[in-house]
């Protein structure tokens, strides 16, 4: 294939190579009718060659040949294309460009560009009135703008960077001189504080830049059993950006004379406040200077070229465990407003709700509620703001995810935890209590109601007295489900264990359907022993796990026997508080198994036990073949080729005459087989 398109693709004859491996192989290659041909030349008239161009609509492209000219063979249909030119890879200096480009069927189409030169900034960058070492980039000015530019300051503290087209740009300097800051033109930390430069045609702007000293904090930090912390893992923010990593970074000025633990953060430029947060690294929480577990509450530094801060010294907290949501006490908000005070349930809150925030998922119709943490009362309570945005909300409920996140560790939870609705829509309510066995009240524990289609609508937590209202709740057929606890297993009303035999309860608009109770039982410890019988064989229909606790969950269990090689699903079921009665639809080979049990808890959660080698099973071994020759009186290996040998626990030989020394499985299908023979002979599987 001609890459300038100026060709058509040919394949060669067929050729032999010579003796001494070598061949020359000639191609004629036949002209083409290409359908766009030009010149790329730059602003002086000269070629341009090894740019690159394309046609976007059709997603190929070719470079042009150093001449500047470049093709594009074969028919193209007929239209308006873009042709676009891109010479940075060879000429910075240049522009690309864009240009229309129209093919007539049967005509070859002149699509020669002539660029132009390229904007740009000259920068000098000086630090303490010499000439300084730096990396400039220039961004783009829009929001969300990214760079677009990049250069190196030369031996002289100049450099000259292009701008690609006209419009409004800024300058960043990532300083590489020793003991002096980044920053953004003219000396800000934040970009949004820098300067724009418009920029138009080939303009040429020169800017001056001289560098700050740069400010260092230094300290010590532990591990919560007082063992020094990874010092890398300790970084300086800046104060108003809360817990976002600026987009000047800090650097780690750690020495290897330094006392284990020691940090020491540089690059510290003056014209911003700082705070200090230690990273947890997955052994601790993440923690602020002064144990803050927001950036919000963190001790400010407001720092002087070429200011070192010592004995900023960081203990970090033990882990936390990982926050979770219940629920919110009101569920279901009405499109267009706010609504406060909203009470917000699960575990492991931290302390500073400045640390901990609730984001909802734009899944569905309609927009996604607002919640802001306003107070945290303790670790399983908070205190929100919900807003909902006016929206097209239909009568029917819209599901939405609530994701909690955390500055102490970042961890994230997702659950199903309110619905939106319609203005119009007139709700009820359910109400209850939940005892224990004993009936005494149990408090804490969720109360969910999940309608037709699988959402959970709403949940509640029970009050001291185990008493609940869940309020908000639109016109449907919803199914009750209570929350297990340690010791007392979940269940839907009425006492059942499985939703599909959950009795369903129906909410009349304005009313409250009352007296939705719950008794729990007992949770039963679930275990497991051995089988029974113990020993069975791979044509076997069924066995039984013996052990405890397994009527708790009737149905809902999922066993899987692991075999060395496969994990075969089996049905199971249980009989009684002892027996798990299992249904083989598997081929293991023999040996003895671990039985792994899985089910989900009352939470929802998966929970999991394994039976160690609580099983053997007998296998059925095939052999194809044996292979080796015997001889009277002397010791022979015969190699055995069959299925099945995985695990193989015991072998028995028969035949006439040979006495089995000893035994290897090399795997599946191979066996070893050591023997001494009374006569000559061929193996055989015999």
């Amino acid at each position: 294939v001609d890459p300038s398109g100026f060709h058509v693709a040919t394949t060669s004859d067929a050729t032999l190579p010579a003796s001494d491996g070598s061949t020359i192989i000639d191609v004629s290659m036949a002209d083409d009718v290409p359908s766009i041909v030009g010149t790329i030349t730059d602003a002086d008239g000269a070629p341009v060659g090894g740019a690159n161009v394309s046609l976007v609509e059709f997603g190929f492209g070719t470079t042009t040949a150093p001449d500047g000219r470049f093709a594009f063979g074969g028919q193209l249909p007929e239209g308006t294309f873009t042709l676009a030119v891109d010479p940075s890879n060879v000429r910075p200096d240049l522009r690309g460009v864009d240009v229309p480009v129209t093919v007539v069927a049967g005509t070859t189409v002149d699509a020669s560009v002539q660029l132009t030169r390229t904007a740009t900034i000259d920068v000098t960058v000086t630090a303490g009135g010499a000439p300084a070492s730096a990396d400039v980039s220039v961004w783009s000015a829009l929001e969300f703008g990214g760079v677009v530019g990049r250069g190196t300051v030369g031996p002289d503290g100049t450099v000259s960077v292009a701008v690609p087209g006209d419009g409004q740009y800024l300058l960043q300097i990532d300083s590489t001189t020793p003991g002096y800051a980044s920053e953004f033109y003219p000396s800000t930390v934040l970009r949004a504080a820098a300067t724009r430069f418009s920029i138009t045609g080939e303009q040429h702007l020169t800017v001056a830049v001289s560098l700050e000293r740069e400010a260092i904090i230094s300290g010590i930090v532990t591990m919560p059993d007082g063992t020094p912390g990874d010092s890398t893992q300790v970084a300086a923010q800046i104060a108003a950006s809360t817990d976002v990593i600026p987009e000047l970074a800090t650097c780690n000025l750690a020495r290897n004379t330094d006392p284990a633990g020691t940090y020491r953060v540089g690059c510290l430029h003056p014209s911003a406040d700082w705070i200090i947060k230690g990273f947890g690294n997955g052994q601790a929480d993440n923690g602020y200077y002064r144990n803050s577990q927001s950036a919000f509450n963190a001790t400010r530094f407001a720092v002087n070229p070429g200011q070192v801060i010592n004995g900023i010294n960081l203990r970090l907290a033990p882990k936390s465990p990982a926050p979770t949501l219940i629920g919110l006490s009101q569920s279901y908000f009405v499109s267009g407003t706010t609504t406060r005070g909203v009470r917000v349930y699960g575990t492991n809150f931290p302390r500073d709700f400045h640390a901990l925030s609730i984001e909802t998922s734009t899944q569905g119709v309609g927009p996604a509620p607002r919640i802001t943490i306003t107070d945290v009362l303790s670790p399983t309570e908070a205190i929100a703001t919900v807003k909902v945005d006016p929206g097209a909300i239909g009568p029917v409920p819209i599901v939405r995810d609530c994701f909690v996140l955390t500055s102490i560790g970042g961890f994230v939870e997702k659950f199903n935890c309110f619905t939106s609705g319609d203005a119009a829509t007139t709700v009820g309510s359910i109400s209850g209590r939940v005892t224990d066995h004993r009936g005494r009240a149990v408090r804490g524990t969720t109360v969910r109601f999940t309608s037709t289609d699988g959402s959970v609508v709403r949940s509640v937590v029970t009050a001291a007295d185990g008493t609940y209202i869940g309020t908000g709740l639109p016109p449907l057929l919803y199914t009750v489900q209570f929350d297990g606890t340690d010791t007392l297993n979940g269940q839907w009303w009425k006492g059942v264990t499985t939703e599909a035999r959950s009795t369903p309860v129906t909410v009349t608009a304005g009313r409250t359907q009352r007296n939705v109770s719950a008794q729990l039982t007992r949770r039963g410890l679930i275990t497991a022993t051995a089988a029974s019988p113990n020993a069975v064989s791979t044509f076997d229909s069924a066995f039984d796990l013996i052990g405890t606790g397994f009527s708790a969950i009737t149905g809902g269990f999922r066993v899987t026997v692991k075999t060395g090689f496969a994990e075969p699903v089996l049905d199971a079921q249980s009989v009684s508080d002892t027996r798990l009665h299992i249904a083989t639809a598997f081929f293991p080979p023999g040996g003895v198994h671990d039985v792994v049990i899985e089910w989900n808890g009352s939470n929802g959660t998966k929970q999991q036990i394994t039976c160690v080698q609580c099983l053997k099973v007998y296998g059925n071994f095939f052999i194809n073949s044996a292979s080796g020759t015997v001889i009277a009186g002397a010791t022979t290996t015969v190699h055995v080729e069959g299925d099945g040998f995985m695990d193989l626990t015991a072998v028995t030989v028969g035949g006439a005459g040979i006495t089995v020394d000893s035994w290897t499985v090399n795997g599946v299908g191979s066996l070893d087989v050591t023997i001494t023979a009374a006569a000559d002979a061929t193996a055989d599987p015999d």
